[in-house]
């Protein structure tokens, strides 16, 4: 398994318990507690992005992606086809934008 990808997330302070009670991935392991506000990093080892990349989107806002770029960019091309789509079009603005 030579091409594994580190991907580290920070988890917020308000879901980090689910994180340390729920192993989402059996790569997961908790790196370190050392954050000001009680956040913690968990580091996943993946073969592929979307091993990882939809536990992220399920866990928005609570995690951010600290590495590799890569995954932050696919994530945030995701966020964005979905608001633009096509068949979302909506004249209530507002709803729209309630997404983000």
């Amino acid at each position: 398994m030579d091409n594994l990808v580190i991907v580290n997330i920070r988890v917020s302070k308000e879901v980090a318990r689910f994180f340390r009670k729920k192993r989402y991935l059996k790569s997961g392991v908790i790196v370190e507690k050392e954050f000001e506000n009680v956040d913690i990093l968990v580091s996943y080892r993946v073969c592929n992005d979307m091993e990882i990349i939809p536990l992220i989107q399920n866990w928005i806002p609570h995690i951010r992606v600290v590495e590799p770029l890569r995954v932050k960019e696919k994530i945030l091309q995701n966020r964005v086809q979905a608001i633009y789509e096509p068949k979302l079009k909506t004249k209530n603005f507002v709803s729209l934008f309630c997404i983000i």
